[in-house]
C-alpha cells in the first residue's frame, strides 16, 4: 500500500481545518472522542452532522487521492468476505471487493486508518488496494451478509434514508453526480 501513509484521521483532520470546514477546536475534541471511544472520525463527522457521508466520501477521495465507490451498485464476491470472516469485516465496517493475485480491493467506510489496512495486510498475506465508499452502503451490505450492524451504523444507515432526497438535491445543484 505505497503512497498512503498519511491515510490518518489526524491528516483527515488537518485538511478539514486547511479548507476551512470544520473549526479546529471542534476536530481537535472529536479526534480525542475517536481515541477514547474507538469510534471512525469519518462516523463522528457524519453523526454530528458536520458533514453527509457523500460529502465526506468526495472530500477524502480528493484529498487522499483515492477511487470512490458505490458498493451498493457493485457486485460482491460472498467467498471473499468469508475468508476475511464477516465479524471482522462487521467490526471495521470494510467489504472486499475482488481479488487479483495477491492484490485486495476493498471499500473503506469513507476513510480507515493505513495502520488497520496494514494489520489486515500483514494477517492474510495480501496488498489491500482501498476505495472510499459511504459508510451507510458498507453497513447495510453487511447486514444482508449475516453481520450485525454495530449501532454507530445502525444509527447512520437509519439517517441516511431520512437525509437521501436533500443529499440528492443538494448533488444536483452542485452540478456533480455520484457514480
Amino acid at each position: 500500500m505505497k503512497g498512503l501513509d498519511k491515510l490518518t484521521y489526524p491528516r483527515l483532520a488537518e485538511a478539514l481545518i486547511q479548507r476551512g470546514s470544520v473549526d479546529q477546536a471542534l476536530i481537535r475534541q472529536l479526534l480525542q472522542e475517536s481515541e477514547r471511544s474507538g469510534q471512525a472520525l469519518p462516523e463522528l463527522l457524519v453523526r454530528d452532522e458536520l458533514f453527509s457521508e457523500w460529502e465526506l466520501v468526495r472530500l477524502v477521495a480528493d484529498h487522499f487521492t483515492l477511487p470512490m465507490l458505490y458498493p451498493l451498485q457493485y457486485e460482491l464476491d460472498s467467498s471473499l468476505m468469508k475468508k476475511f470472516g464477516i465479524e471482522v469485516l462487521r467490526q471495521k465496517n470494510l467489504l472486499p471487493l475482488a481479488k487479483f493475485g495477491d492484490i485486495v480491493t476493498m471499500a473503506m467506510p469513507i476513510m480507515t486508518p493505513v495502520s488497520e489496512l496494514q494489520e489486515l495486510e500483514r494477517e492474510h498475506k495480501i496488498e489491500i488496494f482501498p476505495f472510499t465508499a459511504p459508510i451507510s452502503e458498507n453497513s447495510q451490505i453487511l447486514m444482508e451478509h449475516g453481520g450485525k450492524a454495530g449501532k454507530k451504523s445502525e444509527a447512520l444507515l437509519d439517517s441516511s434514508w431520512e437525509k437521501l432526497f436533500d443529499l440528492a438535491d443538494a448533488t444536483l445543484q452542485e452540478g456533480v453526480l455520484p457514480g
